[in-house]
């Protein structure tokens, strides 16, 4: 799994400096404690930070599936519109999915009496998302 998602991650890198043409800032190389995986910009226009975590899936199905992290939310849901999902499906090919915390927030749980969750799995239909159009290298 650490290596699927090094492969999302490279593609987010490679999306984000074609998108704002700074590279972003590699975080989780070094560390995942800092619940994201890319500091970018929102724009070349506005350098206001962005973080990003990124999911990458290689299972061809007609779901997107990933987890996500007590820490990843929290992180999320304090930054609120400075932080976006990449959610990358590698196969049949590759297909970016950018969600917000909007998007994710109605299958987030909630801890209850002496109950806590620490990660969740979020399984999301493609036919209700639009993969944001990826420009080909050659």
């Amino acid at each position: 799994l650490l290596e699927i998602g090094r492969v999302g991650e490279r593609l987010s890198i490679d999306f984000e400096k074609e998108r704002t043409g700074v590279e972003p800032v590699w975080q989780s190389i070094d560390s995942s404690s800092s619940g994201y995986d890319l500091l970018s910009i929102k724009s070349a226009n506005d350098n206001t930070p962005l973080m990003i975590e990124v999911k990458a899936s290689t299972r061809n199905s007609k779901y997107i599936e990933f987890h996500i992290s007590k820490n990843e939310w929290y992180i999320a849901s304090l930054s609120r519109n400075r932080y976006i999902f990449h959610v990358w499906n590698l196969k049949p090919r590759q297909e970016l999915y950018i969600l917000s915390i909007n998007d994710i927030s109605q299958h987030i749980p909630e801890d209850k009496g002496f109950g806590e969750w620490e990660s969740v799995v979020i399984s999301l239909e493609k036919d209700f998302l639009s993969p944001v159009e990826i420009k080909e290298k050659y």
